[in-house]
């Protein structure tokens, strides 16, 4: 699962290069022993907290990362909020 977080962290840092979104994606050690994280954030006034994120994390599904994954290029193009 480690190797999957890491190809979704290079897909989106590669989409993220040619974004006009305030985005950033960073992979982690997370504070359990061994526990791999992926942090997405999107800055925008859009949001009543100025950012939002979306967490990937060893523990959910594939289909949950997938989903997720979608999630995030849609929100590096521009296309939705995280929330929507």
């Amino acid at each position: 699962m480690k190797h999957k977080l890491l190809k979704i962290a290079n897909d989106l840092n590669t989409l993220i290069i040619y974004s006009k979104e305030n985005v950033e994606c960073s992979f982690e050690t997370g504070v359990c022993e061994d526990e791999v994280i992926l942090f997405f954030h999107h800055y925008s006034d859009e949001y009543n907290t100025e950012v939002k994120n979306i967490l990937f994390a060893e523990y959910h599904t594939s289909e949950a990362l997938h989903d997720k994954f979608e999630l995030a290029k849609k929100v590096i193009k521009g296309e939705c909020l995280i929330d929507e």
